[in-house]
């Protein structure tokens, strides 16, 4: 399961190889049965049974660089530099399709499309706003697509998703005599919280002639109460019995956005095929995240106040052979983030992806696909400040962030 994130906000685009390899362009038209998850209507373009297993390795790099100012008086500023917070880690994807009959198609696609995890360490200058954060989806979608006529088609499918989270971070308090104990005792909180809900997606494919292909899907907004607990640790003595640092139930709430998805595939030749991607993530559901207690409704308050952002992908195949097909991208992403409330848990901005790919034909039914990208992250300010709403006591916080990612997806295809 993920542990960063690498489409806007705490998004993940990373459920095939094949539209890795071509910056994700073509990803509501294109005929891999992981495609299903963005336009559950191109199940209609497999005519045999086919099951399609995804994994990507990633290897990204964050750091911060900047300063942070400590409550207490009087206020004394201090460096607030972070080693590498990102981890390494292994995402898995899986999607299967038959074709029952003629006209309908059925399918099943479990991926994760949310996911983000930082370890900045409990001795980090900015300790106060996060230690550790962390977000790990599954989603299982099963759906439908129904053949109208030779160029329309429809589908659509519900979305069953997992969604867990954690957070730590050093105790803060207004309070200074509290705030100086907490620091020198180590205190820290960490909240740990899941649930299951669901959702909904639904897509069209449009197919004017044999060389042209046109796909629109929407997947709605899944909205989550998270459950779990808040446990609190090294609190000084003198605090032991304080009610609000006891362990106690904690709840938050997170909107996952809908998506627009519009796509296009243009056979150029038969031997090159030129792709297009424009995206719509509706973000600004984000407006601050709340943990919640019996004792403390506002127990914590982060901020984020997101925009609504378009990514824009482009892409190009070239079938080489009746054995190789090889691919390349291009796509701009747009973060939502703003650099007033960007906090350092989760790290985002606009950035820029370039890939490569390719596909090994090894007989009609086995298919094997490989993808590497980069993605290059612009410098995202951070401007946090003790006076904003959520965090007295925190400190200011002020520099910049600087991510680079390098990622690595294998893909088999079978056809049954």
């Amino acid at each position: 399961m993920p542990e960063e994130s690498f489409a806007s906000g705490f998004a993940l685009r990373l459920n095939s190889a094949i539209l890795e390899g071509q910056a994700n362009a073509g990803s509501a038209v294109i005929d891999d049965p992981l495609a299903m998850f963005t336009n559950p209507a191109t199940a209609i373009l497999h005519e045999r049974a086919e099951i399609a297993l995804h994994g990507v390795g990633l290897f990204p790099v964050t750091k911060f660089r900047g300063t942070t100012t400590n409550p207490l008086f009087p206020p004394i500023i201090d460096k607030a530099n972070s080693h590498n917070a990102a981890k390494s880690a292994l995402i898995p994807s899986m999607a299967f399709v038959i074709r029952p009959h003629d006209q309908l198609s059925l399918g099943v696609v479990g991926t994760s499309p949310f996911g983000l995890g930082f370890d900045y360490g409990k001795h980090w200058g900015g300790n106060r706003y996060v230690v550790q954060s962390n977000l790990k989806t599954i989603n299982v979608t099963p759906i439908a697509a129904l053949k109208l006529n030779d160029n329309f088609s429809i589908g659509g499918g519900v979305q069953i998703q997992n969604s867990g989270a954690r957070f730590t971070s050093q105790t803060a308090s207004p309070n200074p005599l509290a705030q100086f104990l907490f620091q020198e005792s180590g205190t820290r909180q960490k909240a740990k919280v899941h649930r299951w809900n669901v959702g909904w997606t639904a897509g069209i494919l449009f197919q004017p002639t044999p060389s042209l292909k046109i796909g629109f899907s929407f997947r709605s907004q899944i909205r989550s109460t998270l459950r779990g607990f808040l446990t609190f640790t090294n609190v000084p003595p003198v605090f032991k019995e304080n009610l609000f640092l006891q362990a106690s139930r904690v709840k938050t709430k997170i909107k996952f956005p809908s998506v627009f998805t519009l796509s296009t595939s243009y056979d150029l030749t038969p031997e090159w095929t030129a792709l297009a991607d424009i995206t719509r993530t509706n973000w600004s559901s984000i407006k601050q995240i709340v943990l919640s207690t019996p004792l403390d409704p506002l127990a914590e308050i982060i901020q984020q106040k997101w925009k609504d952002t378009w990514f824009f992908g482009a892409g190009i195949n070239y079938k080489q052979s009746d054995k190789w097909v090889f691919r390349g991208g291009f796509a701009f992403d747009q973060g939502p983030s703003r650099t007033k409330y960007r906090v350092p848990g989760i790290p985002d901005s606009d950035k820029y992806i370039a890939s490569l790919g390719a596909t090994y034909i090894f007989n009609e039914e086995c298919h094997f696909s490989f993808s590497y990208v980069h993605e290059f992250f612009r410098k995202a300010g951070v401007n946090l400040k003790n006076s904003n709403i959520g965090n007295a006591g925190k400190g200011n916080l002020k520099g910049h962030l600087r991510t680079h990612v390098d990622y690595i997806g294998l893909q088999i295809n079978y056809k049954i």
